[in-house]
Order: structure tokens, then sequence, then C-alpha cells
């Protein structure tokens, strides 16, 4: 057991935040930390990692248990640069290879029999310390984490201090990550990673020795890397499972409560009625039934009606298309300037479809919807639309709203509906009264995303181009909208790193990577394990090559390494030899597994496909540190 929380409380002000609130953390432990905004989830972290005290109740913290947190309050300022920022996870670390090195020196100088043992006996309990602690590879770990969370090597010497605030978070997650604590917390870690990042991130988690408590509303996410859920509403309940699983056992709950209540209302009123008709009797003896019976129905615990939660009600109307296609593309480039950010898409998308674009920041997705929708001239290739096409647009930043106006009158002069018909679109999107009056200037990032959907919802186009259309949406809302793209007649193409939403609506994906398009006529998750992998030297292998050439030039020929040492090394050397036999065998059937005809429908398709993935990763760690070992075998005399 790691922490125990026992009936805590807080308060701010006169609101109640957080009430009764009782949970177990154990080791290992994956847990998803999910609900509205404003639900208590921060506070709670706060409590758990001690920065904040609770009002009442207690938290107890097992002896030795250490506690990572990834908030706002970084202290990362400190005029260090990106890699030493990060590199000082290892400040222990670096400390024992300072003195294994002072040991290794003393080795070569010291004459006297008795010292030359302590020194023999100093440096490989220290050397098995070094190991313990990664010692032999943290340069490795450190650049290929920065690498995994988007920073390139041309960042690593940019001060902390000029970096953007998403920058930061980042860097603050590499250090974090690296010092492994007992119990990490992370507080939507997604919302400063493209899509690469949250893979890398995904797979570090899934290997994560340690336990580990997520805030997201990243549904994919949680639903690959938890396996308890945890639901913030005042109090917090507990589900056992990911984020698909939760779903089913909440839905259950709500179905069990709803027929418990409405089997109770029967019985109550069928018992009223009893009490009813011996109270008309007036009779001694049907007065005391009467009363026993209204004694019983106090009594009774009473079982409550499932809240029905106030949540947006989207629908998009069409127009009907004449031709079968919505849309070709021939060998299309698209770009700025005669510059191609993206060549080789190549798409023919029937009426009706929905189309996913996913890929990193900045590579040329949004500029594909807005050269579909003729803002931009095509580099070259040529764009074909089907005959009949009516396309709306969804802009991720809305910058196309104008902020001086009002809600309604923004979509009046937009639509050309009358005031009557854009008051019932607001209203099915909850702006309610006075709120349709509000300036466009003053609305939260979520108000504003609604009032884009409102746009399309007053449109009858039958090609909707979405550009991030669900980032300032609750989970609530981007079910229903979700929902509503199912049941659109149109064809959609949506740019989104919501992979959640990728696999429930998308039946076709269009992958943009490295300046070029990989179209995929099939479903995200099949999609997705046909991506083609990226041709980058390993950030771990080009740091550990770094390294031994540092090495190899500081150290002389004939270093010395103690007995027990150069046995230990050689015996992990031979063990190392046989891991990475291992794993190509692994990898060779996996390789034959999905060359079955039923694979991608198998329940186990998912977990092989991400320990597939996980392969590499571990193959160039173990080559690395066979090299590290190898060398110093190969330059040492005993």
């Amino acid at each position: 057991m790691l922490i125990t929380v026992t009936d805590v409380s807080k308060h701010y002000g006169s609101e109640e935040i957080l009430s009764g609130v009782n949970l177990r953390i154990t080791d290992n432990d994956h847990i998803g930390f999910i609900g509205l905004n404003g639900s208590g989830k921060s506070t709670l972290l706060n409590i758990i990692s001690g920065s904040m005290a609770a009002d009442s109740g207690s938290v107890s913290v097992t002896n030795g248990t250490t506690i990572g947190f990834l908030h706002q309050n970084l202290g990362i300022d400190n005029g260090r640069t990106i890699y030493e920022e990060t590199l000082s996870a290892f400040d222990g670390v670096i400390a024992m290879e300072k003195r294994l090195e002072e040991i290794r020196h003393g080795l070569e100088t010291e004459t006297d029999p008795e010292k030359l043992a302590s020194l023999n006996e100093a440096f490989s309990s220290l050397s098995e310390k070094f190991q313990a602690a990664r010692g032999y590879y943290y340069k490795s770990i450190v650049t290929g984490t920065l690498k995994g969370l988007g920073f390139d090597e041309d960042y690593f010497d940019m001060p902390v201090s000029v970096l953007s605030g998403g920058q930061k978070m980042r860097v603050a997650l590499a250090k974090l990550l690296i010092e492994e604590p007992d119990l990490l917390l992370l507080d939507e870690p997604t919302n400063y990673l493209d899509m690469s990042g949250t893979d890398w991130l995904e797979s570090y988690l899934n290997g994560y020795p340690n336990a580990y408590i997520v805030v997201s509303h990243d549904r994919y996410f949680l639903d690959r890397t938890v396996s308890t859920i945890w639901e913030a509403d005042r109090s917090v309940r507990v589900y056992r499972g990911n984020y698909s699983a939760y779903l089913k056992q909440r839905d259950d709950e709500i179905y069990a409560q709803q027929r418990e209540y409405e089997i109770q209302s029967e019985y109550i009123k069928k018992q009223r009625e009893i009490i009813k008709r011996f109270r008309s009797y007036k009779r001694e003896w049907s007065y005391g039934r009467a009363a026993e019976r209204q004694k019983m129905l106090d009594r009774l615990e009473k079982v409550e009606k499932p809240e029905e939660k106030k949540t947006v009600n989207i629908f998009f109307n069409t127009q009907k298309v004449i031709s079968k296609n919505a849309l070709k593309t021939a060998d299309l480039s698209v770009g700025y300037d005669g510059e191609p950010l993206v060549t080789g898409i190549d798409m023919e998308i029937f009426h009706g479809k929905k189309i996913g674009i996913c890929g990193d920041n900045a590579t040329g997705k949004t500029t594909l919807l807005r050269t579909v929708l003729g803002e931009l001239e095509p580099v070259s290739g040529e764009i074909i639309y089907g005959t009949g096409v009516l396309m709306s647009y969804f802009e991720q930043y809305h910058t196309d709203l104008d902020r001086s106006k009002t809600i309604v009158d923004e979509l009046v002069d937009y639509s050309g509906a009358d005031t009557l018909d854009v008051r019932n679109v607001l209203g099915s999107l909850m702006f309610s009264n006075d709120e349709v009056f509000k300036t466009l200037g003053v609305l939260s990032g979520g108000e504003l995303a609604r009032v884009a959907v409102a746009k399309l919802m007053l449109t009858k186009a039958n090609l909707l181009l979405l550009d991030e259309p669900t980032n300032h949406l609750d989970i609530s809302s981007k079910e229903v909208f979700e929902q509503a793209i199912k049941d659109y007649e149109g064809t959609a193409l949506i740019v989104s790193h919501d992979r959640y939403l990728l696999k429930a609506i998308c039946d076709e994906i269009l992958l943009i990577q490295d300046g070029m398009a990989y179209y995929f006529k099939c479903p995200y998750e099949e999609a997705r394990a046909q991506f083609p992998e990226r041709e980058k030297t390993s950030a771990r292998r080009q740091a550990a090559q770094a390294e031994k050439s540092r090495q190899q030039e500081s150290r002389s020929r004939d270093s010395s390494l103690s007995k027990n040492e150069l046995k230990r090394l050689r015996a992990r050397v031979k063990e190392i030899e046989g891991l990475l036999a291992e794993l190509d065998r692994e990898k060779a059937r996996i390789e034959e597994k999905m060359k079955e005809a039923d694979f991608y429908k198998s329940a186990e398709c998912t977990d092989i496909l991400l320990r597939y993935k996980a392969i590499p990763t571990e193959h160039e760690m173990l080559e690395e540190e066979w090299l590290e070992d190898s060398y110093k075998l190969e330059n040492s005399f005993a």
C-alpha cells in the first residue's frame, strides 16, 4: 500500500469541492482520473501530493514513498538549458559516476595491497548501484525521452526560460518520467503533445514500473494506459478496467438504478393507495393498519432517480448530392508560395464516408483542408469535386468568427436564417435566454466551439471540413458530437488528435507524416497498425555512440577494472546476447501471427500490436548496454 485517503473533504469558500473521499493506492496501480471541470480532480491530486491540506480527513503515505507531480507551478526557470534541466534528474547517478572515476584512478596508482583490495571492493559495490540506477546509459535515456516528447537535438541547448508554457510542461514531464517516482501524478499530460508524442508517452507508461494517476479527457489514451478509473463528482467512484470498461459499468449502474427507482416508485404508489383505502373505511382497526403501513413507508430508504445530466443536442442537416463521389484528389501537393508541405495525396472519397486526417502538428493537415475549401491553390495536382457538393468549414482557432458581434447576430448574418431558428439551435447547444446576446469576444474556448458547431448545424452542407472540432468540448459533448457525425448523411473530412473520435466514427484514414500522405481505406485501428515507421536513427543509439566516442577520447587504454567487475561484465554481455536473440524470435512470431486472416479481428490484436511496437525500443536499449559493456571489456586490463 502506497497511500490511503480517508474521509477527505475540501471547500472553496462556501462551495464543497470534495466530500467524504475514501481511496487506496497500491504499488503498480495505473489510474485514470476523469470528471467535469471543477469536479475536484486537480484539488485531490494536490492533497495527495501534500501541496494542499484537506479541510477534514487524512492522507496516509507509506514511509519512503516518492511522489512526482506534473502541475502548473514547475519551478524550472533556473537558467539551465533543456538538456541540462532534464539531465539534473540524474544528479545522483552523475555523482556516482564521478566517484567511480576517482576509485578507478586510485586503482591505477595505488600500490599498497590492502588499499587496493579496499578500492576493488568499493568499486565493485558502487558499480552495482550505478548499473541499477541506469548509470551506463543515463544520457541515452535523457536524449530518448526528450526526443520522444518532441524536442529535436537543435532544441537541447535552448534556455528553458525562453520556452512557451507548453514546452516547459514537456521539459518538466521528461524530467519527472526519468526520475521514476513510486507514484506519478499527471494532470492532462497529453494537452502538450502531438500524436507521436502521445504515442510515445503511452508506450512509456505501459512499461512504467511504478504507480501513476493520470487526469485526462483523452479517452483513447485512457483506454490504452490505465486499468482503473476514478470518477470525480464531489466524492470519487472507483471502476475497474479502462475507459471503455468504465462506460459499460456506468451505463449498467444507471440502468439498474433507474429500474430500482421505477420498481420502488410503483411499490410506494400501491402502498399509498392501500393506506388511502384503509382510511376510507373509518374503522379503528383500519386506521391502525393505515398507520402501520405509513410508518413502514416512512422508514423506507428511498432510491434516488438517476440524475439526467444536461448536455448539448447536436444534429447536422444535409443537401443530397447527385454523384456518388464527394471528392477526388490526383497526385495533389499542398503548401504555400509554391513550396509543398505535403505531396502524393491521392484519395477517392465516396459520398457519406467519414475520413480521419491525422499526423503531428504543423505537418500540413489544416493546409490540406484550406486547399480543399478553395482558400489556397494546390501546389500541384488537382482536386475533383462531386456534382452538387456544398462545403462548410469548422476552423479550429475560430478566426472566422467576428468577435465584435453577438452570438445571435453572427449566426443570423452567416446563415440567413431567422432569429427564432437561430435561437432554437443555440438552445440545443445550451445557450439560454440572454446568453445568446453575449459578444463573441468575451466567450471561452468551449463556448466559441459551440458557436462554430451551431454554424455547421445551420447549413445544409454535404461535405464538412472539420479542423479539431472537439478540442474544447467536454467528454459528454464529444460523445454527442460523435453520434451526430455518425448520423450525418453527408461526407466529412476530420482533422483530429482525438484518436477515440477517429476510432469511433472514421471509415478511412489519411496519415500525413514527414511531408508524405498515406491513405488507408480502413478504420483507424487497422490503419494504425500499418502506419510507416519514421526513418530516423534511434535517439538512444545516437547518444550511446556519442558517449562512447567521448569515453574513448578521455580514457587511456590500460584503464583497470576489478576482477569482480570483469566477471560481472562478461556474464551480463552473455545474458544480453541471449535476451536479444529472444526478442528477435518474439518479433518473428508476432509477424507470423499478423499474417493470419483473422488477426485484426481478434480480441488480443491491440495488445499484440502494442507489444510489437515496444520490441524495437527494448532491442535498442539492450544493444546500447551491450556496446558499453563490450567496450569496457575490450579496453581493460585486470
